[in-house]
């Protein structure tokens, strides 16, 4: 008897239970009644509940419940913005805004306070915040003169130009004290080259760290083409791969929080095509790949071309497609 309730009592649970499965779907526009309506997704929270980006020309943030929503403007003048980075808790965004080519200024927003510019090291005049730290407390950019560009830390000590190696700094640890630019990680006041994957001569640019520093991603010159890599300090620079027909060409701007799962696009210019890396199925077509998993009808006449960010636990991804109707739109994919 008591098997029979028991076995009465786990299929209750499992048909009153939700089931798991893998999600997409694409986030839309700002405003939907545009005549050329796009959006791009640049970012995400840890929970994965805030996106943020671009829309119809302006940085937005996005939820499921309002959309996207523009962050507004400092300059009433501005013609363009992008939103690049945003902490773990979703609580601040950080990017830049355009008045023109050569006036630009890095911003910090917050729902409360609004989109603030943050100013430019003593002696510049513009400003691009490129990350932020998981726990919002430190911010990484680039500021440049006509002579040359350099990079730039804003923290407690307000904004600071970092040594002139670290001239393109894209991505900084939980914690803020791992800074990875360009072919250096900088921690502690010292740099670290980390190098670059045989063959190349153009060097090295890092566009993503782990939350705890270890794990930097990026791309790096071959005799081939640009190649996206994975760095950590034990096993140095190894190169991903490439999607067959891409050319040898693949970058990565996001890695999750151990390293073992990586995003990021191959090909050039408007031939690219999103993927994901893992460790034990290695460089996977992210299309094909969802479609694998059960999405094959979510993902009908879209084009994935670029995978831009993922939460640190690896099961929700960004990116940027062209939608069924050749549209360019964001998009979140939600993995079980």
């Amino acid at each position: 008897m008591r098997i029979k309730k028991f076995a009465i009592l786990s299929l209750i649970v499992s048909l009153t239970s939700p089931l798991l499965a893998d999600t997409f779907q694409g986030l839309g526009y700002a405003n939907q009644n545009h005549s050329n309506p796009s959006s791009t997704a640049y970012d995400i929270s840890a929970d994965g509940k805030n996106v943020i980006g671009i829309s119809n020309s302006f940085a937005c943030i996005w939820t499921a419940k309002k959309g996207w929503i523009p962050l507004g403007k400092i300059n009433n003048k501005a013609t363009h913005s992008l939103a690049k980075a945003i902490s773990n808790d979703g609580k601040i965004v950080v990017g830049v805004e355009f008045v023109s080519n050569s006036e630009r200024m890095a911003f910090a927003w917050t729902a409360k306070k609004g989109m603030q510019p943050l100013g430019a090291p003593t002696g510049r005049k513009t400003s691009n915040a490129m990350g932020i730290a998981g726990n919002g407390k430190t911010i990484v950019g680039i500021t440049d003169t006509s002579r040359s560009q350099r990079g730039f830390i804003y923290n407690q000590h307000g904004m600071n130009e970092l040594p002139k190696e670290c001239y393109f700094p894209t991505a900084v640890s939980f914690d803020g004290k791992v800074i990875a630019s360009n072919q250096y990680i900088y921690s502690n006041n010292k740099l670290f080259n980390i190098g670059s994957l045989p063959g190349g001569s153009d060097g090295t640019t890092a566009r993503g760290i782990s939350d705890d520093g270890s794990t930097v991603v990026g791309s790096s010159s071959t005799d081939k083409g640009g190649e996206a890599f994975i760095w950590t300090k034990q096993t140095g620079m190894k190169p991903l791969g490439s999607i067959p027909g891409t050319g040898n060409h693949s970058n990565t701007w996001s890695v999750n929080q151990d390293g073992t799962v990586v995003v990021g696009w191959a090909g050039i210019k408007e031939k690219t095509t999103a993927f994901i890396w893992t460790k034990s199925l290695g460089m996977k077509e992210l299309k094909p790949y969802l479609m694998d998993r059960g999405l094959s009808d979510q993902l009908k006449n879209w084009r994935l071309t670029r995978a831009t960010g993922i939460t640190p636990n690896g099961k929700t991804i960004v990116g940027v497609g062209v939608n069924p109707k050749s549209q360019i739109e964001a998009f979140i994919v939600t993995l079980d």
